[in-house]
């Protein structure tokens, strides 16, 4: 038998024989049930697994509902993001517009108090030059002691007065960064241009030197850096949400009618991307590493169970049920023929203790022996042709399908082996058989079976048939010496001695020599015999 079609059936566990299902002789197929046993160890490993499929399925179960509310936490926190983005929004916008009303606010009060201060430069001028033009006439008349020197002692104050009134004035001017040229333009000026255009205040940035001079002006540095930090908070709450992922566009197209509220959104997505938006995501891996070495202690007790020897569907069995197979099933690794059985029932077996022994015989190995002469000629994938005794009528073809590295020094030869198709079991191992090798082939050449070749001493002869033209009673049978070439199992080269289309006799051509030799012919010479 060739080895990889034997088998010896052992069991991957110990355990108790409980039932018998093939016995000595039985003929099975692969898979097929050869015995059961009750295993106390398969049954414990079984508990164990059982024991961590319920552990895993609690933690998948914890694991899903931790998720759920998990990524339900994300979503209140992107929604709070863009609820707080429009917050953001609206707050820069209504602070914009105080910080605009204000502005406009000083604004005019500005303008009203430059108008004051020109009103004031304007009459502290007029002051001025009455009080000088007033000073000179006194002046005059004092020469000429038409006036007391008491009443220009008194227009010189009158005069003093209002020359440091105006110089008070100018003084304000300068305070604010207006310069004396500045001011002589304003008094030319006598009302007829706005002080704004007389002071360069057309540009919104040029009033805001004189904001001093109105109580607002604090107000609307509160409201400038309150508008400032609306811009921050803005710009903050939109960064924001660029980091949670939301793109430019979306985020610009956020209205309070329009929040994203990211139901479309798969759990295990939003947790992949959003995960530090949690406030412990500690738990959630922890389950998750949890669950995982979970996994691998099932995977783990399953395939022990798959080496002591369960399938796959068996232990789907075990975990769909929740309930354990108490005999463990020794099955048939191969199809074939029961040569020994060890396994009785009731007995308790060991693993690896042989239960049974199994071989196919669909194909046999036939092992030959060929002398180093002929080595030279035998060659791997050499048409072989094997005949045995129970079957003499019968050849069986294969090819060599291996040859021995090594001579047996005992004997001389080398083995050679042949794999022979044996679908209906006549070639039993052990049986004797006799091979032909063919070595060569010849296409022309003249040829006989081996029968009908006889052989004399040193001579090869046939029997060959003469006078074609009478009756087969009459015919008459020469011995016809020959000289062979090459042969193999049924037919040998004829080099000499013949001619095509030469009648030979191939059957009872011994009993035919032996009346040759007796007389010069035969009379029925079909009897025991055909060509």
């Amino acid at each position: 038998a060739i080895p990889r079609r034997a088998a010896i059936v052992m069991p991957r566990c110990s355990g108790i024989v409980k039932h018998l299902h093939f016995g000595l002789g039985d003929t099975v197929k692969r898979g097929d049930v050869l015995l059961e046993l009750e295993s106390i160890d398969l049954q414990a490993r079984q508990i164990e697994l059982i024991t961590a499929v319920n552990h895993l399925n609690a933690l998948a179960k914890q694991k899903t509902a931790l998720k759920m509310a998990s990524a339900e936490q994300i979503r209140f926190t992107l929604r709070n993001s863009q609820i707080d983005y429009l917050q953001s929004v609206a707050n820069l916008r209504q602070r914009e517009i105080v910080s605009q009303q204000i502005e406009r606010l000083v604004k005019a009060k500005v303008n009203t108090e430059l108008e004051k201060m020109r009103d004031s430069l304007l009459r502290a001028d007029l002051s001025l030059s009455l009080a000088k033009t007033t000073l000179e006439r006194t002046q005059a008349l004092v020469q000429e002691q038409i006036s007391a020197s008491q009443d220009l002692i008194q227009q010189q104050a009158i005069y003093n007065q209002a020359n440091n009134d105006m110089e008070t004035i100018k003084h304000k001017f300068a305070v604010l960064g207006i310069e004396a040229q500045v001011c002589d333009k304003i008094i030319k000026d006598q009302n007829q241009t706005p002080i704004s255009l007389l002071l360069g205040l057309e540009l919104d940035s040029g009033w805001q030197q004189f904001s001093v001079l109105v109580e607002e002006a604090s107000q609307l540095i509160q409201a400038k850096s309150a508008h400032r930090e609306s811009i921050a908070k803005v710009k903050a709450s939109k960064q924001h949400l660029s980091n949670l992922g939301l793109t430019t566009e979306l985020i610009e197209s956020i209205l309070p009618d329009s929040i994203a509220t990211f139901e479309e959104v798969t759990d295990t997505q939003l947790l992949e991307e959003n995960l530090a938006l949690l406030a412990e995501p500690s738990q959630l891996i922890e389950i998750e590493a949890t669950y995982r070495n979970a996994i691998s202690t099932v995977d783990e007790m399953k395939h022990k169970l798959i080496i002591l020897g369960m399938t796959a569907s068996q232990l789907d069995k075990v975990i769909d049920s929740n309930q354990m197979i108490w005999n463990f099933q020794v099955v048939a690794p191969m199809s074939g023929q029961i040569t020994q059985q060890q396994a009785m029932l009731g007995s308790t077996v060991e693993k690896k203790d042989p239960l049974y022994s199994i071989v196919n015989i669909d194909s046999v190995w036939i092992e030959g022996e060929a002398n180093q002469n002929a080595l030279a000629n035998i060659q791997i994938k050499n048409l072989v042709r094997a005949r045995v005794e129970s079957y003499p009528n019968q050849t069986f073809v294969s090819r060599i399908g291996q040859i021995s590295p090594m001579m047996d020094i005992s004997q001389r030869v080398a083995h050679f082996r042949v794999e022979v198709d044996n679908p209906n079991h006549q070639l039993k191992p052990g049986m004797f058989a006799s091979l032909a090798i063919v070595t060569g082939q010849v296409d022309t050449v003249l040829t006989l079976p081996l029968a009908a070749v006889l052989q004399d001493g040193l001579y090869q002869f046939v029997l060959v048939e003469e006078n074609k033209t009478v009756t087969v009673a009459e015919s008459h049978y020469a011995r016809h010496e020959i000289e062979i070439g090459r042969k193999d199992d049924q037919y040998v080269e004829i080099k000499s001695g013949l001619s095509l289309g030469d009648m030979v006799v191939v059957q009872g051509n011994y009993q035919m020599m032996k009346a040759l030799n007796q007389s010069a012919s035969v009379t029925d010479p079909h009897a025991g015999h055909s060509h």
